[in-house]
């Protein structure tokens, strides 16, 4: 097909011809599609040729780059690699700099393919490293670096170690892991800096006991290694871990662990790792729980041993476990203060000399940090303001766990300083972030009875901290389960029934409130979300208390935040459940001793009655009039239930509008009125009911003629 067009229209035609081309390839009908990827290339003869002179604009550049690429692989598909390179060769004399961008890059490697193609494997390798050393980005190298892999021959392993190495560089080392394997077996001989770095990877990747053989491979073998003394210092590090774990079991490990300790002080006497033997020896002390024995040990590491400031840092934690232990025994209480100054001075060494070391040490600042404000919130010497401010000093963390931790300190320190709005703002974070995680819970749950608390002085803040408490106690029993460390059924009813509560003061709700009564205004309604989320979490619960029925509450709570289908299907289960309704029948003996199950099928009634009134719904209709029927007949005659379920029955002949329901309803209403003058006596709140349907009916009479 052949295309006549003007200039104006080149950059519409020349990419309609690529896609077009694309589209071919990609079904299969390779020689058409060379015809477009030749159309796509003629169309950019105007700036070949220099008739438009000056630079030559970004999608024409693009585009042919494109076309000749794909023009290219094509040709090398269909086994032409030699008209693959003259289709390259062509675009670098018309863009010599192709390879600067995205697609001049992708474009110039197909050369190296159809290199590969011909079996000149040097020449594609040379071609690959070339691109790979002039990558204007690390994706296009790591492409490169792959095709040459594809390719094989001498440029291979070349292009594995890069994959490696920049997956080594950005911490994602499973890949890592499996590129060094990878390039350990292309290699003619293994190489000390490779199996440095796969031991790295695999002690990474929680693997111990393949990672202490690594190491060991590269002390042994490798020692002219930079690295080499830093990998027997693991090596031993991770055999006094054994060690220490197996007890007294551990006998072959400690001779493993002297036996790196030896290569290591032998071989290198003047490396700084040498100097951290001390430190192997407090740290097996510490897992065996001989923390007085650690804490001399870790303050005796030589200052300029490599591990001195997680050194100074284990001293702080070894004399903070000691402090707690004896804080527990009266009679030790005394040395035990002393012992958490202890700990407090190692712990804001470790910071200083964290600060000032010449290597980067985030992470044992960080952790330092941490456990001095546990020691700063202990009671012995409780300092939250102080706490607060070594807390937020970490800063953003890249460990999770530590964020997390960081999180929950600092809930537990705005609430000891008196800030309850602002420890429930960092639990919210906290649920945001760690929605499965217990400790995030917890501190949720510390969050909404501070702020529960601090409300009950009745201050200006008081109903932001009940609508806080509400949310954070549904955050705390959310995350529970998530975290798979549900609450009792018996707390998770409290916490539940609590937060009711408050939902309902909050919003002007007495306890015992009908859904009849829901106001026309909920002035917070996030504070019976809360309530929902609580009911609906509750019902995971495996052993909730006799009696308690979270549907009850649950449909109590979805009412008066306005879904009024939600609470009818609610009360409909604990009907269901109690099998109030037997074959449409009602059952007298389900309601006996459970009072919330008649108070359920009486709410359902009245939702029933409410959602017929509001969307004139007929079988809704029906419905109430079944609920309220049956109370009538089946309850104790003028109780709470039998004269609210009366006037309900009368209002729903009132509106459903069948024949005959107008005088139906207005003959009942009377003799109610007539045999009842006093109503209710004021008990239930039934006079303003009955007045408002006389009113009603009054507007519904027809007028006389």
């Amino acid at each position: 097909m052949d295309l006549e067009f003007d200039f104006g229209e080149t950059p519409l035609i020349q990419e309609a011809s690529l896609t077009w081309a694309l589209v071919l390839r990609d079904l299969g009908r390779p020689t058409e599609a060379l015809n477009r990827f030749d159309v796509a290339w003629r169309v950019s003869r105007p700036w070949r040729d220099g008739i438009f002179g000056g630079p030559i604009p970004s999608w024409e550049r693009e585009v042919s780059e494109r076309a000749m690429g794909g023009r290219a692989e094509t040709q090398t598909a269909m086994g032409d690699p030699t008209a693959a390179l003259d289709s390259i060769e062509t675009l670098l004399k018309f863009l010599p700099n192709a390879a600067k961008d995205r697609s001049g890059f992708l474009a110039v490697l197909e050369k190296g393919a159809a290199l590969a193609a011909l079996g000149r494997r040097d020449d594609a390798a040379n071609l690959a490293l070339a691109l790979m050393e002039a990558a204007p980005s690390v994706a296009l190298r790591e492409i490169a670096a792959k095709r040459l892999i594809q390719w094989g021959g001498a440029g291979a392993p070349a292009a594995r170690r890069l994959i490696a190495n920049t997956a080594f560089a950005t911490g994602n080392w499973q890949q890592a892991w499996s590129e060094y394997r990878a390039l350990l077996g292309m290699l003619e001989s293994p190489e000390g800096e490779v199996i440095w770095r796969l031991a790295v990877c695999t002690d990474r990747l929680d693997r111990p006991w393949d990672a202490v053989v690594l190491y060991e491979t590269v002390a042994t073998e490798h020692p002219g290694l930079p690295a080499a003394p830093q990998a027997a210092f693991r090596a031993a590090q991770i055999w006094n871990v054994f060690a220490s774990r197996a007890g007294d079991a551990g006998r072959w490990e400690r001779e493993q662990l002297e036996r790196m300790l030896r290569l290591l002080v032998d071989r290198w006497p003047n490396d700084a790792n040498a100097q951290n033997a001390l430190y192997l020896v407090a740290e097996g002390e510490f897992e065996r729980g001989e923390f007085e024995k650690a804490a001399l040990n870790f303050a005796r590491v030589p200052r300029d041993a490599r591990l001195f400031v997680e050194a100074l840092c284990m001293a702080g934690r070894s004399y903070h476990k000691l402090a707690e232990a004896r804080w527990q025994i009266a009679e030790k209480r005394t040395i035990a203060v002393e012992t958490f100054k202890q700990a407090e001075k190692y712990f804001r060494e470790a910071i200083e000399a964290g600060l000032s070391a010449a290597e980067p040490r985030a992470g044992v600042i960080a952790t330092s940090r941490m456990l001095l404000a546990s020691v700063l919130l202990h009671e012995q010497d409780s300092r939250p303001s102080i706490a607060i401010r070594e807390l937020e000093a970490v800063g953003p963390q890249t460990q999770p766990d530590q964020e997390r931790r960081v999180g929950e300190l600092l809930v537990r320190a705005r609430i000891a300083n008196g800030e309850p709005s602002k420890a429930s703002e960092v639990a919210a974070g906290l649920a945001r972030r760690f929605k499965s995680t217990a400790g995030a819970g917890r501190a949720c749950r510390e969050a909404a009875a501070a702020c529960d608390a601090a409300a009950e002085t009745g201050g200006a803040d008081a109903v932001s901290l009940r609508l806080a408490a509400i949310a954070r106690y549904a955050d705390s029993v959310e995350i529970a389960f998530s975290a798979k460390s549900p609450p009792s059924g018996a707390d998770a009813a409290a916490v539940t029934d609590h937060a009711l509560q408050l939902a309902l003061a909050l919003n002007a709700i007495a306890d015992d409130a009908s859904i009849d009564d829901i106001p026309a205004s909920i002035p917070h309604p996030d504070a019976l979300s809360g309530a929902v989320r609580l009911a609906r979490a509750s019902a995971s619960c495996a052993a909730l208390p006799p009696g308690w029925s979270v549907d009850f509450r649950l449909g109590r709570a979805l009412a008066f935040s306005g879904d009024l289908e939600g609470a009818r299907d609610a009360f409909g289960r604990v009907v269901e459940d109690a099998g109030l309704l037997r074959n449409g029948q009602f059952n007298a003996n389900a309601i006996q001793g459970r009072a919330w199950v008649l108070a359920s099928y009486e709410e359902m009634g009245f939702l029933h009655l409410k959602l017929a009134e509001k969307a004139g719904r007929g079988p809704e209709f029906d419905a109430a009039w079944a609920v309220f029927a049956n109370i009538v007949d089946k309850c104790t005659a003028e109780g709470g239930p039998w004269w609210r379920s009366k006037v309900g029955a009368l209002r729903v002949l009132a509106g459903r509008g069948k024949a005959g329901d107008f005088e139906l309803g207005r003959t009942g209403l009377q003799d109610l009125t007539r045999n009842h003058p006093d109503l209710d006596g004021g008990k239930f709140g039934i006079g303003p009911k009955v007045e408002a349907l006389k009113k009603r009916l009054e507007k519904q009479a027809p007028e006389k003629k």
